[in-house]
């Protein structure tokens, strides 16, 4: 093999992989985008009265929130991606509304140490999971689906499914599907 094989394979790699962070910055860009609209939706239903259904649109951006992180987490630097497991990062962007609450975090954080240090669970096993779960959820908590997983549930692809939502709830604060909360 001559060193021009292992130079071409090393370009192809580069070039996939610029290819993909330009595709995940591009996913991060329309899912900013979709929140901005989402607020100003979310405005304009609080200005004329309608709570219930702005509240269902917040509901949305905190799933977009959720799902924008994750494509930030894949733009970061290798370096600091290694700071904290892929599996965590997921773990953590289903949970955001929890993360986001310094006392929690704060929290996690110590119960993380508990768990690793003194009980001796494997960081990011099964086990590690289910007890961080037991500490920083409250009861019947249940994570949130992202914009993806719903998507991918509905066979449609994620800015499908976001566009479909917001038009629901527009519909909804317009008065339609009134059987629907």
């Amino acid at each position: 093999m001559s060193d021009d094989y292992y130079t071409d394979l090393m370009q192809l790699r580069q070039q996939t992989i610029a290819n993909r962070r330009e595709m995940v910055a591009q996913e991060a860009q329309n899912i900013a985008d979709d929140i901005r609209r989402g607020n100003e939706q979310a405005r304009e239903l609080l200005r004329n009265g309608q709570t219930e259904a702005a509240q269902g649109v917040m509901e949305n951006i905190f799933s977009l929130e959720a799902d924008l992180q994750s494509r930030y987490l894949q733009l970061e630097p290798r370096e600091q991606q290694q700071q904290m497991s892929q599996a965590k990062q997921e773990w953590i962007a289903r949970r955001q509304d929890l993360a986001s609450n310094p006392i929690i975090a704060q929290g996690a954080a110590l119960y993380h140490d508990y768990i690793v240090n003194k009980m001796g669970v494997k960081d990011d096993s099964p086990e590690y999971f289910e007890l961080m779960s037991m500490v920083v959820e409250p009861q019947n908590y249940q994570p949130m689906m992202t914009p993806s997983e719903a998507a991918k549930i509905s066979g449609v692809d994620a800015r499908t499914y976001n566009q479909g939502v917001n038009r629901f709830l527009a519909e909804k604060a317009a008065g339609a599907h009134k059987d629907r909360q």
